[in-house]
């Protein structure tokens, strides 16, 4: 008799049987070669339609169980990021929306009286805040005495405003020091710059006026005991 598989259903000693394998563990005996003998004739048996079966254990790789837990959890990690984001920028997205736009900015920096004009838009795919900032007055090959690209973000983990300022007063600004961080407090947020050493060294604060729909910086040195100086003061209007 034959199965519809088309392997014999006799019986047959183990010496003459055959093992063929079907996955999950488990062989079927059958008379077609190829053929391999089993090696342990005590084998736990037992009957089934395809064949006689034998339920062969086989070694757990511990290495690769835990290379998938570890990726699962990298994986469930990044499927709640975005989730993370979104729940911060809820609230707090909106009130960098406020900045964007064109603005011209009339204040004192340094001692002296400026005016220059800012351009804030939303870059990589909302993720940032990009400010252009150029002074209206202009050296003598007729290029701004001043000039910035700022960036701000903000960070789901610590719930604070990030900001990194660039500027034409010289390079080098990729440090530590061009990297200001601030938790809003009502309409402001207090970015702080620090040292190498980590200690505070200036503060600007950026307030925005509901009813004027405008925003002031205010800017401070800040020294090693805490005491501020101020650096300057400036406010943006919409153009």
């Amino acid at each position: 008799m034959r199965n519809e598989l088309g392997k014999s259903m006799r019986r047959k000693r183990p010496a003459d049987s055959c093992t063929y394998e079907l996955g999950s563990g488990w062989e079927v005996l059958g008379a077609q070669p190829p053929c391999k003998m089993l090696p342990d004739p005590r084998v736990q048996r037992t009957h089934h339609p395809l064949g006689r079966l034998h339920f062969l254990p086989r070694r757990v790789d511990t290495r690769s169980l835990v290379a998938m837990r570890r990726l699962s959890v990298l994986l469930v990690l990044c499927l709640q990021a975005p989730s993370l984001i979104g729940e911060f920028s809820a609230t707090d997205h909106a009130f960098l929306e406020r900045l964007g736009g064109s603005w011209i900015l009339r204040g004192t920096l340094a001692g002296r009286v400026t005016t220059h004009d800012v351009t804030a838009a939303w870059i990589l795919d909302g993720l940032y805040l990009e400010l252009h900032e150029r002074s209206r007055e202009a050296d003598a090959k007729g290029k701004p005495q001043y000039e910035a690209v700022i960036l701000l973000g903000l960070d789901p983990a610590t719930g604070e405003y990030q900001c990194l300022w660039l500027d034409s007063t010289g390079g080098g600004g990729l440090s530590p020091t061009a990297f200001g961080r601030g938790k809003r407090t009502g309409d402001s947020i207090p970015f702080l710059f620090r040292d190498a050493d980590g200690t505070i060294s200036f503060s600007n604060t950026f307030s925005y006026d509901t009813d004027a729909q405008a925003w002031t910086w205010q800017l401070d040195n800040v020294r090693k005991d805490g005491t501020r100086a101020p650096f300057g003061g400036v406010r943006l209007t919409r153009q």
